[in-house]
């Protein structure tokens, strides 16, 4: 019985792997061509902080999040979902318990851009980690659990290039915070 576990559970790792391959060699190959909608990040913000409550809970984090400005962008609603849940993900599990995840949207000062950033403490990534985060496959040596791939933030950053947008990440040594910034560019109507 416990090896048909370790098969099934095998199977369901392969098959997730594959999965996250598809979507990011879809990605490179098709771009952003299809079902572009106006939609509001503020709106899936909140609603992915609702899906993560009970994580950020448990690990006793504090959330503080800030929302100003215009939030409306051209995007595909799905890819920028899975943007937003990679990098919330990534901040709760790799986050220090008890310590602060900010996040916050802004507008550029020229009202052009949307900026999200998404702060947290962790003793996991390190300064020598920064230029290599969105290579696929690559997780910090101190990660040392089996449940990522090294694959969610690269399919993030090719999201956020097919959204014609930027993302950056920063790490604050002094302080172990690391911070990912997300610019896209604001809908503007014609």
């Amino acid at each position: 019985m416990e090896t048909i576990e370790l098969v099934d559970s095998e199977i369901m790792r392969l098959s997730k792997i594959t999965e996250e391959l598809l979507t990011l060699s879809e990605l490179e190959e098709n771009g952003n061509r299809a079902n572009l909608s106006q939609i509001n990040i503020k709106r899936i913000l909140e609603k992915m902080l609702k899906l993560f409550k009970n994580q950020i809970s448990s690990k006793n984090l504090k959330l503080k999040a800030s929302f100003n400005g215009d939030f409306e962008i051209l995007g595909n609603k799905m890819h920028i979902e899975q943007v937003l849940f990679n990098l919330i993900d990534n901040a709760v599990k790799y986050s220090t318990p008890k310590k602060e995840i900010e996040i916050s949207l802004n507008n550029d000062k020229y009202n052009k851009l949307l900026i999200l950033d998404i702060t947290n403490i962790s003793e996991i990534i390190k300064e020598e980690d920064l230029p290599y985060i969105f290579d696929r496959f690559y997780k910090t040596s101190a990660i040392t659990d089996k449940k990522g791939f090294g694959l969610g933030l690269s399919i993030s950053k090719k999201i956020v290039e097919n959204h014609n947008g930027s993302i950056k990440v920063g790490y604050n040594k002094d302080k172990k915070e690391i911070t990912f910034k997300v610019y896209l560019p604001l809908f503007i109507e014609k």
